[in-house]
Formats: C-alpha cells, sequence, structure tokens
C-alpha cells in the first residue's frame, strides 16, 4: 500500500452560487459509477447548505468563545461549538483549542495539532483576528482494485472528514457587520421586503479580536455572529410578548390620562373664552386710556431710575463688604527725577499698606507680598520712549510690627538679621536701592538710568478677620482697591529715574578755580546735598577730583607734561598715544623722560604715566602713591607735589594692558 502522502487529494464539493438542483433518476438496469453516488450527495449536502444559509444565515450557534490561555499568556483557547459559514457549512470544534502565538501552533484537549493559518511575521503588538475556517481532507485510505497494476497498489482516500481550520489575521479584508437591527411593525417589515439573497461566497466564521503586547494576550474582544435557531426565536417572541403587553399597560394608562387632558382641555376651553370676553372688555378700556398709559409710561422712567440708584446703593454696599486696601506710603507711578534722590531714599526705607478693616496677619506672608527691584536703561528718541531691563530680582523684605489693619515692611540682608535702621539702610545700598548706585551706574555707563520698584500683593490668598478675601483690584491707580469681586492682584510701582544729561551739566560747571557744592547747586538749580552726592560720585570715578571741599577737573590747563620712564619702550609708546588724544581734545601735550624732567616742569600739570615695576617714579618727583600698583588693572591717582603744589596725575597699571585700560579710562572721563 502506497504512503499516505502519495495518495491524491480528495476533492469536496465545493461552494457554490445558485443552481438548480439536479438528482438521480433511479431504474432498473441503470449502471452506477462513482460520479451518481457524488452527484447523489451533493443533492442533498447542497439542499441543506442552501437552507441553512438562507434561513439560518451564517455566524455562530453555539459555544466558539474566545478566553485567555489558563496559565500562559501568550495563549488562547477556543471553546467547542458550532458554527455556519457563508457557503452554509457546518463547522464543528467537538473539542476545546488552544493557540499559542508564541510556537504558532494549535492543539485540542488531546494533544492533536489542528491546521492553524497563520502569517510568518505575526505583529507582537497591535491587533489580530481570530477566524474559523471550514477545512475537509480525505481520511481512511483503502485500495483502488481498478486502478492497481500487477507492479503497484494504488489507494485513494475512502471518507471525506468535514473539519475546520483555523486562521490569524492582523487586518479583515472588509469589516465584520450585523444583520441590520430592525424595529417593529413597519421597520420590521421594510426590513423583510427590502431583504436580498446573501452573496454567496466563501469565507471564515470571525470568532474574536486578540490583542498582543510583546507577544503576550492582554485583551480578547468577543466577535461571533451569532445564528439564531427557532427556539432562540421563540424566546425572543416571549421576551415581546411580555414587553408588549407591559406596552399595552402604558398605553391604557396614556389613554386615561389622554380622557382626562380632552376633559381638562374642554374645562380650559370655556375658561379662555370667559378671558377672551374679559380682554375685549380691558382693550375697549385701554383704548380710552391712551392718555393715562403715557402718564404711567412716565411714571415708570421714574421707577426705573429709582431703581438704578437703588442698585447702585446696594453695589456700593456688596463693595463696603470686602476688604480692600485704602491707602499706601508712596506715590503710585511717581517718577522721581536726579532732584528727588533724598525722598526716594526716605520712601524705600519703609513700606506701608492701610486696609479699611482688621485684616488676617497670618496671610500677608513672604508668599503673597513681594518687592521687585528693576534696574534698566532709557531712551528718547525718533521711536519714542525705550526701556531695556538690565536687571530684575525680588528684594527680600522683613515685616514689622503694626495695627492690624496695617502691614509695615522694610528691604532687608541677605542674612536675613536686619533689625535695625542702621541694618536696613545697609540693605537697602545692597539690594541697588540707594540712589548713589543709580548714579554711579549712569556715570560708568554714560546712559540714562533707571530704579524702579514694584509692591505686589495676591488678594486671592490675603483674608480679613472675617476670612474674606481681600478686594485688590488697583483699578486706574486709584485707592480703595476694588472691582467688588473677591481676590485679585495689588500692583503697584514707583522709579528713580537719572539722566545723564543732568550729571554732565553738573560736571561741566566744575571750572579751572574750582567750585564749591552751593555754586555748582546755585547754577543748575539743584539741592546742594544732590549736587555733593553727584559730584562725589563723581571724584570715585575719577571724572574730576576734590580738595577742601572745592571741586576741580582733573586737568585744568591747555598743557601738560606726559612723562614716562624711559627704560620702557611700551611706556613711551603709550605716553605717545595718550598726548595725540589730548592734542585732539585741544591739549597740548610734551612728552618727556621722568628721568628728565626739571624743577620747572615740576611747576606744571604732569600726567605719569606707570608701569607696576617703576617704583622710582613716582619717589623721584616726590610723589608718594596709595595706590598698590603690582595688583591695579588700571588706576588714576590725581596727588600734588609737596614743594610746587602743582598737579600731578598718575595713570598706569600692573602690565601693559592694564595701562592701557586706565589711559581709556583717563581720557573717556576727561573734563575740559
Amino acid at each position: 500500500m502506497k504512503k499516505e502522502d502519495d495518495i491524491p487529494e480528495v476533492k469536496d464539493i465545493e461552494c457554490r452560487k445558485l443552481n438548480f438542483f439536479e438528482r438521480n433518476n433511479y431504474f432498473y438496469g441503470k449502471l452506477l459509477t462513482a460520479s451518481d453516488f457524488k452527484a447523489e450527495q451533493r443533492y442533498f449536502v447542497e439542499k441543506l447548505r442552501l437552507a441553512n444559509r438562507l434561513l439560518h444565515g451564517f455566524g455562530v450557534v453555539c459555544g466558539l468563545k474566545v478566553l485567555k490561555g489558563m496559565l500562559e499568556d501568550s495563549k488562547i483557547r477556543i471553546t467547542e461549538g458550532v458554527a455556519i459559514d457563508c457557503c452554509g457549512r457546518e463547522i464543528v470544534v467537538p473539542e476545546f483549542v488552544e493557540v499559542d502565538f508564541a510556537n504558532g501552533v494549535a492543539k485540542d484537549c488531546n494533544g492533536k495539532e489542528i491546521e492553524l493559518d497563520m502569517p510568518e511575521a505575526i505583529p507582537k503588538d497591535g491587533d489580530v483576528y481570530i477566524l474559523l475556517k471550514y477545512y475537509s481532507r480525505g481520511v481512511k485510505p483503502v485500495p483502488n482494485i481498478m486502478e492497481t497494476s500487477g507492479c503497484e497498489e494504488i489507494c485513494c482516500y475512502g471518507r471525506i472528514l468535514e473539519s475546520y481550520k483555523i486562521e490569524i489575521k492582523s487586518e479583515l479584508s472588509e469589516s465584520p457587520s450585523d444583520t441590520p437591527e430592525a424595529k417593529i411593525c413597519e421597520d420590521w417589515n421594510k426590513f423583510i421586503a427590502d431583504l436580498d439573497c446573501y452573496e454567496f461566497k466563501d469565507c471564515s466564521v470571525l470568532l474574536a479580536k486578540v490583542k498582543l503586547s510583546d507577544g503576550k494576550v492582554v485583551h480578547v474582544e468577543d466577535m461571533r455572529k451569532h445564528v439564531y435557531s427557532n427556539f432562540v426565536l421563540y424566546e425572543f417572541a416571549e421576551c415581546l410578548r411580555e414587553e408588549i403587553e407591559v406596552v399595552e399597560e402604558e398605553l391604557e394608562k396614556l389613554r386615561k390620562e389622554v380622557t382626562d387632558l380632552g376633559d381638562g382641555l374642554k374645562t380650559l376651553k370655556e375658561e379662555v373664552e370667559k378671558r377672551m370676553e374679559k380682554i375685549e372688555e380691558e382693550l375697549k378700556k385701554l383704548k380710552k386710556e391712551l392718555g393715562e398709559l403715557r402718564e404711567a409710561t412716565e411714571k415708570l422712567k421714574e421707577e426705573i431710575e429709582t431703581l438704578k440708584k437703588e442698585l447702585e446703593e446696594l453695589k456700593k454696599i456688596i463693595e463696603k463688604d470686602l476688604p480692600k486696601i485704602s491707602r499706601i506710603s508712596w506715590e503710585h507711578n511717581k517718577e522721581y527725577g536726579l532732584n528727588g534722590i533724598d525722598e526716594f531714599r526716605k520712601v524705600c526705607r519703609e513700606f506701608k499698606i492701610t486696609f479699611d478693616r482688621a485684616m488676617d496677619k497670618s496671610t500677608i506672608n513672604h508668599k503673597t507680598l513681594s518687592l521687585t527691584y528693576v534696574r534698566y536703561e532709557f531712551e528718547s528718541g525718533e521711536l519714542g520712549y525705550v526701556e531695556k531691563i538690565i536687571e530684575k530680582r525680588e528684594v527680600p523684605i522683613y515685616f514689622k510690627d503694626s495695627p492690624e489693619n496695617e502691614v509695615v515692611f522694610s528691604p532687608v540682608e541677605t542674612s536675613m538679621a536686619a533689625t535695625t535702621t542702621t541694618t536696613v539702610t545697609t540693605a537697602v545700598a545692597e539690594h541697588g536701592l540707594s540712589a548713589s548706585y543709580a548714579l554711579s551706574n549712569a556715570i560708568e555707563l554714560k546712559r540714562n538710568i533707571g530704579i524702579r520698584l514694584i509692591i505686589q500683593l495676591k488678594g486671592d490668598f490675603v483674608l480679613d478677620s472675617k476670612g474674606k478675601c481681600l478686594d485688590g483690584n488697583f483699578l486706574k491707580g486709584k485707592l480703595p482697591t476694588g472691582n467688588g469681586c473677591e481676590g485679585g492682584l495689588f500692583e503697584s510701582w514707583f522709579d528713580l529715574k537719572i539722566g545723564y544729561s543732568e550729571i554732565d551739566r553738573i560736571r561741566r560747571v566744575v571750572i579751572e578755580k574750582g567750585v564749591s557744592p552751593a555754586e555748582i547747586a546755585e547754577k543748575v538749580k539743584i539741592s546742594e546735598n544732590i549736587v555733593r552726592l553727584v559730584l562725589n560720585t563723581l571724584v570715585e570715578k575719577k571724572a574730576i577730583y576734590r580738595e577742601e571741599d572745592k571741586y576741580y577737573p582733573i586737568l585744568s590747563s591747555k598743557e601738560v607734561i606726559v612723562a614716562y620712564d624711559g627704560r620702557y619702550t611700551y611706556l613711551e609708546k603709550l605716553a605717545e598715544k595718550m598726548a595725540k588724544e589730548l592734542e585732539k581734545k585741544g591739549i597740548r601735550a610734551e612728552i618727556k623722560s621722568s628721568g628728565k624732567l626739571t624743577e620747572e616742569d615740576l611747576s606744571k600739570e604732569i600726567i605719569l604715566v606707570r608701569g607696576r615695576e617703576v617704583r622710582e617714579t613716582t619717589e623721584k618727583i616726590g610723589i608718594p602713591s596709595t595706590v598698590d600698583w603690582s595688583k591695579s588693572v588700571g588706576d588714576i591717582e590725581v596727588a600734588k607735589h609737596p614743594v610746587t603744589a602743582s598737579k600731578i596725575v598718575v595713570v598706569g597699571g600692573k602690565d601693559k594692558k592694564s595701562v592701557n585700560s586706565a589711559i581709556g579710562k583717563f581720557l573717556e572721563s576727561l573734563v575740559l
């Protein structure tokens, strides 16, 4: 007998479109062949399948649930059951089957492998669909004596086993659909009238959609389409009958309600007719009373105006019921100029906010109250007024004792130890709030410098003694605050603006003979204290120098001597560079080595260019130095000769780069 692999495959009855049925006509003496018996089977099989397909439909008859595996995450289990496919073929799964995604095999409960149609590269993540497909194959091979030769025996399959195979797909060729859901009565009749024969095609039965993650089953979604038997339909009809009885009871109640409503409508109609008669009478009266109506209208307008006033009063009452800020110790949006430095200093030492009632002081803290410092350059030109922020930061503050309706705070040092007026003043200077800092900054940058202080209080979190939020909106910058609503951000600010032109105007008053702060104050119309502050800042920046409360320009003569140590070539070159720049400014400069200075030279103004190594230079001309030139990165020192009382300006540093930097500073700050 041949091996089973060599036996030709048997052909099952194919899935065909609608066709005429053909059956055997038996008579005595008819010769029967295999094709006659096949025709006999085809007749009954195709009729059964046609009945299944058109009368019952296709889908799951019973069972065939898809569940997650019992022990392993990469497996699913299909329970036993029966299905009908699109051709009307019965698919019977007599025992449960396990599908292993990891190994790509399917086995029944006896360990027998089931035909599995699965793509080679199944995705480890995503959705896959589980389908059941009709599958027939030949079994029980027997010898074919008609085809056997003397040398070899031929076998054919004696039976056809109607089995199944499992399909796994990552996507469906068409989305699954159910029979249209029909309503009772007219919708159902319409559905039946439009019902066509289902398309006769070979298809699988969809069971479920399985979600995989890294090759493991994480979720199984049931997608079975059921075939409903007469028994199931009968149960449905019984259920529907009970529902209809309930609906009929409700309809009966509704009929009674409609009857009652009809009686009510009749009564209502009578009442409406009576009211209409009264309305007609009233209309007649209204036609006669048009004049009175005009008067009533005017009266109504007056009442509306009265109501508006009452509403305004009510609004005021509501607004007054919320806590508000009634007073602050600074002037909002005020801009202090050079002449207002003293007032700016005074305001910065202590800030006070007064409320219209007692407040819960614990809600006013470093989280709800902040003081922000902004330093900026400002300019006005063709583009209008422009500001450029140089620095912005929050200033530490500390709170002082104050009444329940006030909060008082001051800037504090970063050490958080400020408790006295002296320490508070130091804190003001440390955080750049001092006027001297702004002046120094303006002189150094030769720019207009402004300082802005911004005070913010978060009303959403600030409560009064009764627990109501502060009405803190600072509308139009007017006090008291508030818009009638709890919360809101209170924000106020003021500025100190130092214009460089004002500083330069004071500096240019300093003349050769020397002037006092009082003389300059009289000339520029600025207070003497402010003038003195500006002059001292200019002295610190080596733009001028002071002697016995008189202020002088660094150079007061149109002729100077630029001296240098002749042993160092780089000092000579730098001295020549300085002389050329001085000549551009209208000053005649004579270049000499410090070793060649005469007694007559020592009576003139001298600019001494020196470096770190030149210790003897100042000693030769009798000038003591207070600068550590070995560490200097560029300094200017003004002194007088002890004998001749002539002015000597020392310009230098520790090396060539430092000396060059000092010369640049000197020339830049020079006032003629």
